[in-house]
């Protein structure tokens, strides 16, 4: 790996967390997502901001809604820990995916705030 590309990969998943950790060393390019070189500044600055926080955050990108995911939402996840991290939210949720579906379609094509499940229930 050159070296800008490591230099790129460890500020997107600086730290020394779990999830930092796996993060860097997933190989992206097997994702939908494509290689972290590729990714728009929005979603590298988004995972920034994931990674430093200390509350539970999620993040489901693109038409994929694919999963990224910091430490504090590792018991959210459960047993599709580490398994769920940069797959698609359709197969990480796919016995919720009727539900929660048309939720996530909402957010992204009418841009309607979604803060979970109680605002839908």
């Amino acid at each position: 790996m050159d070296n800008s590309k490591t230099q790129l990969i460890e500020s997107v998943f600086a730290g020394n967390g779990e999830m930092a950790t796996r993060m860097r060393a997933l190989d992206w390019s097997t994702t939908v997502l494509g290689p972290v070189e590729q990714w728009p500044q929005a979603l590298r600055t988004c995972v920034r901001i994931v990674l430093d926080s200390a509350y539970p955050m999620n993040i489901c990108w693109g038409p994929d809604y694919v999963n990224l995911y910091n430490d504090a939402y590792v018991p959210s996840m459960g047993a599709k820990h580490p398994w769920g991290v940069g797959r698609s939210a359709r197969d990480v949720v796919s016995e919720l995916w009727e539900f929660v579906g048309p939720m996530f379609d909402r957010v992204v094509t009418q841009r309607q705030p979604f803060s979970g499940l109680a605002d839908h229930l």
